[in-house]
């Protein structure tokens, strides 16, 4: 099983944990080189800072009124992504370029069993960094497996562009209510602008498996770029999902045209010289996120609908409008 991880940055507190010697133990399998933080200048997103804070690591996500409110809550043993995706909104969330995890599982798992206690019924693995990514080195989802087991109204969505899923398969059962989610691109998209993810294909086949053994998928096709021959590309990219798999097999899939916060345009430009998506035209939508024109989101979308099996398979959309889903017909 391979990881985009090199190094492991392990804190004293951390070190002197008995989770934190086991995730030394398995990135040391895994070939990762395990320092000290103060060992090395230049961090980077193929480092991981392991340390034992105790803040909290579950949020609720805060819709803004104009947005269907989905009520998430987002679980973050992981803050800071392996992968530099160019459009990622993580570019200017977070202050450090180096992910940081923590090895307080217990207080993960009191923060989530708390919120189920209050009704919350929505959770969500993948929103900080990649939710599959660093389970070789983490083993965060045997933790909180029997949380979500024991309480089947909650529903878990785990996020990933990765191919990791080997831990799943040999450590975890299926459930009913805890789906895996890929995020899907067309090649050339992952290729300029997914720096580091797997392949398309690989992410497909790594849905695949997890499908076949029973787990709960789905796709999201977010974002979605409008970049030249998009359209040719982005047919493509869907005629090769259902190639390789059965519309049954996926729970839904998740549509959501490219969009981004103030600022993050000029941190694009300035990290990623050349790239030209951003440089398109986008207006300012009611939650304050720039998007492509009404006009274009909704043609884009239409021509998705009429590729994909929707006989067979549920669409939503991410973060649009209730106007959006209205000109398309689409029910929440």
């Amino acid at each position: 099983m391979k990881t985009g991880l090199k190094r492991l940055l392990v804190e004293r507190e951390a070190r002197n944990t008995k989770r934190g010697r086991e995730i030394i133990e398995r990135a040391e399998r895994l070939g990762i080189e395990v320092l000290s933080p103060d060992e090395i200048e230049q961090n980077s997103r193929q480092s991981l800072v392991l340390n034992a804070v105790s803040s909290s690591h579950v949020n609720k996500w805060e819709h803004h009124p104009p947005l269907p409110d989905r009520a998430e809550n987002c679980i973050s043993p992981v803050e800071g992504c392996p992968f530099d995706c160019c459009y990622c909104y993580l570019l200017t969330y977070l202050q450090e370029s180096v992910p940081r995890a923590t090895v307080n599982y217990e207080l993960i798992y009191q923060e989530i069993e708390q919120r189920i206690k209050t009704g919350e019924k929505y959770f969500s693995l993948g929103e900080l960094s990649d939710g599959l990514e660093l389970e070789p080195v983490m083993h965060f989802l045997p933790f909180i497996w029997n949380l979500f087991q024991k309480n089947e109204q909650v529903r878990l969505e785990i996020r990933s562009k990765s191919i990791n899923v080997g831990p799943v398969l040999r450590e975890l059962m299926p459930l009913k209510n805890v789906t895996f989610a890929w995020t899907l691109s067309p090649p050339s998209v992952a290729r300029r602008i997914e720096l580091r993810t797997a392949a398309p294909k690989e992410r497909i086949k790594a849905l695949k498996r997890l499908a076949e053994a029973g787990f709960n998928c789905a796709l999201r096709l977010d974002p979605i770029i409008l970049q030249r021959d998009w359209e040719e590309e982005y047919r493509q990219l869907v005629e090769h999902i259902f190639a390789e798999i059965n519309p049954k097999q996926l729970q839904y899939i998740i549509l959501g045209c490219f969009r981004f916060p103030a600022g993050l345009d000029q941190t694009i430009e300035k990290r990623f010289p050349g790239r030209d998506f951003i440089r398109d035209e986008f207006v300012r939508g009611p939650d304050g996120k720039y998007r492509y024109p009404r006009f274009r989101r909704t043609a884009a979308y239409r021509k998705f609908l009429n590729w994909l099996p929707v006989e067979n398979l549920r669409v939503g959309l991410c973060m649009e409008p209730e106007y959006i889903w209205n000109d398309l017909v689409i029910k929440k």
